[in-house]
């Protein structure tokens, strides 16, 4: 699937963190024949963005070893232990670099992410009637999320374990919601790795 996207959106994926709840690198982890992180990457790669970006950090050779021969810009955050807030800064200046109009930041372990999903977001965006588009699984609102240049701001200004989901309730009013079910389906404990056969 191709879109044919008239301004230049970004990928942020997000794949520093070091899984200690789960007690090995979830990037790694296999479902449906793929790794998380390879997985993600094709799902994004079949849209026709600007730049793919994808954040490193506690198991940065591994993961930049698994995707190798993806046409994806791998970045190492070296201060990735501060948390999430550090890696979203990151892709947002590597993707402020080559100018693009929008990013989506998205995570590699939600397991029913697919790239229809992306598309509505950018759909949302295009509409023009809108800065930014989040997902919204159950009683929670989240990434992925895209997000216009004119929020990128604040997506620097993150600090620690803050994710995007603060900027995202901060600018509800420039917002287009869409739904994602099985968003909430991610990988964080032992207990979640059966979602990985579903």
């Amino acid at each position: 699937m191709v879109m044919n996207i008239k301004k230049k959106i970004g990928v942020v994926i997000l794949a520093a963190g070091s899984s200690s709840r789960l007690g090995r690198p979830k990037q790694l982890l296999m479902m449906e024949g793929r790794s998380l992180i390879e997985r993600v990457c094709v799902e994004v790669l079949s849209l026709d963005t600007a730049a793919v970006v994808v954040v490193t950090g506690a198991y940065g050779e591994e993961v930049k070893a698994e995707i190798e021969n993806l046409p994806v810009q791998v970045v190492f955050n070296a201060e990735w232990e501060e948390g999430m807030a550090s890696s979203i800064r990151l892709g947002i200046e590597v993707l402020s670099s080559v100018q693009v109009d929008a990013a989506i930041i998205l995570v590699c372990d939600q397991v029913k992410l697919s790239s229809s999903l992306l598309v509505q977001l950018i759909d949302a965006y295009l509409s023009g009637s809108c800065k930014m588009a989040y997902c919204k699984y159950g009683q929670q609102i989240g990434v992925p999320a895209l997000f216009d240049k004119a929020i990128f701001g604040g997506l620097l200004s993150l600090r620690g374990e803050r994710g995007a989901k603060s900027i995202i309730q901060q600018h509800l009013a420039e917002a287009r919601e869409i739904l994602f079910p099985g968003g909430e389906a991610d990988i964080d404990r032992p207990s979640d790795l059966g979602l990985l056969d579903e």
